[in-house]
């Protein structure tokens, strides 16, 4: 379940922090999931896309390469310069998501940072 962050009014929000950086949380089996995007580039469609993005405290390095199969758009995505996950539209969830075999062992919370990422590329 997504969850929108509340910062606070007045002198305080002009306080520089982790939570200004947050994009979305992730409400998950009772606990929160933040994603913050630490280094985004602008999402081109038609080469090598990179971003840095930093969820509960762990580091993701993140390299999109899009590709065509059966006339949909699809995503290679290697994290941290590992294997390469495919991504593709889900219409049942209405948002990208990997397909691949090795797909199971993505935490859900860093699959749907991505997703997100990606989500206007569809």
């Amino acid at each position: 379940m997504k969850k929108n962050i509340n910062r606070p009014a007045g002198p305080e929000s002009t306080k520089a922090s982790l939570e200004d950086a947050v994009d979305f949380a992730i409400e998950e089996n009772g606990f929160t999931h933040y994603s913050v995007s630490v280094a985004t580039t602008a999402f081109s469609s038609n080469k090598l896309n990179k971003t840095d993005l930093v969820i509960d405290r762990v580091p993701y390095s993140i390299r999109a390469v899009p590709f065509t199969f059966n006339g949909q758009k699809r995503f290679y995505i290697s994290i941290n310069n590992g294997n390469d996950h495919v991504f593709t539209w889900d219409e049942a969830i209405s948002q990208m998501r990997a397909i691949d075999d090795d797909s199971a062992a993505l935490p859900a919370v860093l699959e749907e940072a991505i997703s997100k990422w990606l989500g206007k590329e569809r």
